[in-house]
């Protein structure tokens, strides 16, 4: 698929959002990554299964993505375009995020770093939160890393356990209640105030977030050692106003 200047419907690319030679190349270089995401946890015979209205099955378009030849920023279209796709035939198999309703219970902007500042609305665009700032673009604030998004009910759970965290002291954009977060992971599709939103990727800690925590074990929300804990990325697909007390909803 070749990059255009339009938003892709389906994942959300565009070539316009990639200015910095960095965002196409780290992009690029987590296709495998964010896809392999996508299709966890499936067995063999839904990674197999080509369901109605799809010409691949999930096997095959990991294959395509592993094997892809094109310049960076095709690379970096493919990845989360398959992404998407895969994300679409695990929810027609059942095995996409469990539905539910919530809402948005917090919004937060940054002139950059953390804690963010909280907001009652916010606008957003199809790169992120207007006027909110990423001090290390190494890690943050890719076009694949529009919102951060982080779930209330998790923050609450962690105050049980003893840690001093409030929303925001992360860095997330929107923090949300009432979902199954957990079962949220890349290639998912939330609506938050009417607005689409690809989950892209799991966000990961760093020592910035550590006063969040009692002990300074950041690590505390890392996917990879407390699996459904993240905070997640994603993509916005429209653009609009979020305002706090807005319908949250999966699918």
């Amino acid at each position: 698929m070749s990059p255009d200047e339009t938003p892709c419907d389906v994942c959300g690319f565009a070539a316009a959002h990639y200015e910095l030679e960095t965002d196409i190349t780290s992009t690029a270089g987590l296709a495998i990554e964010v896809t392999t995401g996508a299709a966890a946890g499936l067995s063999a015979e839904e990674l197999a299964a080509t369901p109605d209205g799809f010409s691949q099955s999930i096997s095959e378009l990991l294959a395509s993505v592993e094997n892809f030849e094109g310049t960076p920023l095709e690379a970096a279209h493919n990845g989360l375009h398959t992404m998407a796709e895969i994300g679409a035939i695990r929810a027609t198999l059942g095995q996409g995020p469990t539905s539910g309703d919530g809402k948005v219970t917090g919004l937060h902007t940054s002139g950059g770093g953390v804690p963010k500042t909280p907001a009652d609305s916010v606008e957003v665009s199809r790169t992120g939160v207007v006027g909110d700032v990423q001090n290390n673009r190494i890690h943050h604030g890719r076009p694949l890393q529009a919102l951060c998004l982080w779930s209330n009910d998790v923050i609450e759970a962690l105050q049980v356990e003893g840690h001093p965290i409030q929303p925001g002291i992360t860095g997330e954009n929107i923090t949300l209640d009432g979902l199954d977060w957990a079962t949220l992971r890349p290639g998912s599709k939330i609506t938050i105030s009417g607005l689409p939103v690809l989950v892209s990727s799991y966000a990961t800690p760093c020592s910035k977030v550590a006063s969040g925590f009692s002990d300074r074990n950041f690590r505390r929300i890392e996917q990879d050692d407390h699996e459904g804990w993240s905070r997640l990325y994603g993509i916005p697909l429209a653009e609009g106003t979020v305002s706090v007390g807005d319908a949250v909803a999966t699918g």
